[in-house]
């Protein structure tokens, strides 16, 4: 990987996650001051331009700065960096929204800072390309994350069906799953755009670009749904870190197993997820 590469990616990973917390904000803005409990009223909402413009912001313009970061570092290292990326909207809660913090949330707050460096100094490596589709593991470990995924599907139907405490549990795994398969699919794409540019492999890779964000589109819905019956059954602090431990850990294994990516100093980057993830407990009630 490039300096120049690694160096825009990060950029572009940091900057879209950014876009998508300002974009999250405006909304919640504009729904704050219309006095209602959510923006379910799509009549009212499409005529504030700000409003518009939050959507955009989490959608269009956030877009391909997503599929950039993933294409220049790969999901091992883009994934972490975006969920880091909440500290763009804690800053904009605190400035627009006029809310403050805790002493444990800036700790939270900290912690995250100190995840971007250590996640992004531990030597992950690997451009992930066409020439994975060709690895005699690729088949095989592409099953085993099927099997997980539909494991962790399972998991999430039964809890919803049982009720009572495992609800939650239940909408938590199902929200950390589908968002997983967000960054997944989006990796999925950027091979489909590098097998494009080979003549022989040109419809495969208008296949992979196709089913890629089909997984982004259909993770995304799932991922938004799942979360706002979560959240009208429990508190963020219940739902956060089970979600967000599948959301960052499932990507990451899948950069390393399925498309061949490296850690050089992996006692530098488990600990930067272990913070990123205490971070994110910290901070959950700026997650909903």
């Amino acid at each position: 990987m490039a300096a120049e590469d690694f160096a825009l990616g990060i950029a572009c990973t940091l900057g879209g996650t950014a876009i998508n917390s300002i974009g999250i904000i405006l909304q919640k803005l504009e729904v704050n001051k219309s006095g209602m409990n959510d923006d379910t009223n799509i009549a009212y909402f499409l005529k504030r331009p700000l409003w518009i413009l939050g959507i955009l912001c989490q959608t269009l313009i956030f877009a391909p700065f997503f599929f950039l970061g993933i294409l220049l570092l790969g999901i091992t290292l883009a994934q972490p960096l975006a969920t880091a990326g909440l500290l763009v909207f804690v800053a904009g809660a605190v400035i627009v929204l006029k809310e403050s913090l805790t002493r444990l949330e800036w700790v939270g707050v900290i912690f995250m800072i100190a995840s971007i460096f250590l996640v992004s100094g531990s030597g992950v490596s690997g451009d992930v390309t066409f020439l994975v589709l060709f690895k005699d593991s690729f088949i095989t470990s592409a099953l085993v994350f099927m099997l997980i995924i539909a494991g962790l599907s399972c998991f999430g139907i039964f809890g919803i069906k049982r009720g009572s405490g495992w609800t939650i549990k239940g909408y938590a795994a199902l929200i950390g799953t589908s968002y997983a398969c967000v960054s997944i699919s989006g990796q999925i794409v950027t091979i489909g755009f590098d097998a494009m540019l080979k003549p022989s492999l040109e419809t495969t890779g208008w296949l992979l670009v196709i089913l890629g964000l089909g997984g982004v589109v259909i993770g995304t819905v799932l991922g938004i749904s799942f979360s706002q019956r979560a959240f009208k059954n429990g508190k963020a602090l219940s739902i956060i870190p089970i979600s967000q431990a599948i959301n960052n850990i499932l990507p990451i294994v899948a950069g390393v197993y399925l498309f061949g990516q490296s850690i050089a100093i992996i006692y530098i980057f488990v600990p930067g997820v272990v913070i990123l993830l205490a971070s994110i407990m910290l901070l959950a009630r700026f997650q909903h």
